[in-house]
């Protein structure tokens, strides 16, 4: 084979391994600093976790159950990759059959903001649809078949204002909304009680 050809290879091979070589780099200066970032993190975590808690005790079963037969109370959840990004999840309701559902996910999802989402199985839909959209609320509709791909919802959902009726839903509806938080606890826990509140005047 012509020296060229060897040449070609080497050069391939060479840029290959500098590519991989800059890839693989540890960026030392942040993880010497994120000491302090994680530090930051986890009181800042805690207090939307001590939003999340007051806010399920003051929806408690016992008084869900009065309206809504088939719930299963609150649950307060956290992961940490959520398309890359760390969340926080309270959810009310916590019932997702295509046919009778009905959940409030207030999902906090760290970098991207707090996302209020109502899931709504059958007919639910259209009743919550028409108390909502008598609001002022800017809310989104989304009717796909992955419920859980919040990056997708976010950007494939409709504005409510422009859905129409929904004929045999054949799958979970979400109505959603982004939250803009305050700086006071008592602010934001007010404002997400009201929100919460209404969702079950909608639906029930």
């Amino acid at each position: 084979m012509s020296s060229c050809f060897w040449k070609r290879i080497y050069m391939g091979f060479s840029f290959a391994k500098m590519v991989n070589e800059q890839k693989d780099k540890i960026d030392l200066e942040f993880l010497e600093s994120a000491n302090s970032f994680f530090k930051n993190y986890a009181v800042e975590k805690k207090k939307i976790l001590d939003l999340f808690t007051e806010l399920a005790n003051a929806f408690p079963i016992r008084d869900q159950v009065g309206r809504y037969i088939h719930s299963k109370g609150n649950k307060i959840s956290q992961g940490y990759n959520l398309d890359g990004f760390p969340y926080q999840v309270l959810d009310i309701g916590r019932n997702f059959d295509i046919d009778h559902g009905f959940n409030i996910r207030i999902l906090h999802w760290v970098g991207k903001g707090m996302f209020f989402f109502v899931y709504l199985g059958g007919e639910k839909v259209n009743k919550y649809l028409s108390g909502i959209k008598d609001s002022a609320v800017e809310s989104y509709f989304y009717s796909l078949k992955k419920p859980f791909a919040y990056p997708e919802i976010l950007v494939q959902s409709l504005p409510v204002k422009d859905v129409k009726p929904v004929d045999n839903p054949g799958n979970l509806m979400i109505v959603w909304e982004k939250i803009i938080l305050e700086r006071e606890f008592l602010k934001n826990f007010d404002m997400l009680l009201e929100k919460i509140g209404k969702a079950f005047d909608y639906t029930f």
